[in-house]
């Protein structure tokens, strides 16, 4: 059994988890890690590759988000001369990926209630949240939610600030009716399904 963390965020994409985030942040008796969405048992399910040298090359989606947050991480820990930042950012970055290495993320004071925050959690599948449910048995689960019907326009409002091109706006707009009947788009403001895969472990 391992002890770290005390609760995750586990959701809901656009329903308000960097407001969460920041605002935990704020009270000392709450210790966050210096990243909000650490991602380990999602880059799991997805078969990321685990390896930073592998991450370093790679094109797959986490593989980018990675190098993007790495290259942050060690800006900001440079920029502010922060040793325990630094010493941090590398064992995340570069540390053997394991259930110990998690743990060892959260770093804290005594007495600091741990945890991170990771929306794509809510999508996890049935075994992953089992295999956490049975690794972390104390850990608490936060769900934001938000109605389904807004927090949808708010991510298809994202997909379009995300989109660099013109071409990348034209296809989301002409694919806008497949875009909100993907399953993984449906998903994430399907509460119940994601409260009782939750509650069951």
């Amino acid at each position: 059994m391992v002890e770290c963390p005390d609760f995750i965020g586990i959701g809901v994409q656009k329903a308000g988890t960097t407001w969460l985030d920041h605002a935990l942040r704020q009270c000392p008796d709450i210790w966050l890690p210096p990243v909000k969405e650490l991602h380990y048992f999602d880059d799991q399910d997805r078969g990321f590759p685990q390896q930073w040298y592998r991450r370093l090359n790679s094109q797959a989606p986490g593989c980018r988000r990675w190098r993007s947050e790495l290259r942050h991480r060690l800006r900001a820990a440079l920029r502010y001369r922060d040793p325990a930042d630094l010493r941090w950012t590398l064992r995340y970055f570069f540390g053997q990926r394991s259930d110990a290495w998690y743990a060892s993320l959260f770093d804290g004071k005594p007495g600091q209630v741990r945890g991170e925050i990771t929306p794509r959690y809510s999508l996890l599948q049935e075994s992953t949240v089992a295999d956490i449910g049975r690794k972390f048995p104390r850990l608490k689960a936060i769900l934001l939610i938000r109605s389904p019907v807004e927090r949808s326009w708010s991510q298809i409002r994202m997909d379009f600030r995300r989109s660099k091109t013109d071409a990348e706006r034209e296809w989301l707009q002409r694919n806008l009716d497949r875009r909100i009947q993907a399953p993984d788009f449906l998903a994430r403001a399907d509460y119940p399904s994601i409260i009782d895969r939750w509650e069951r472990h």
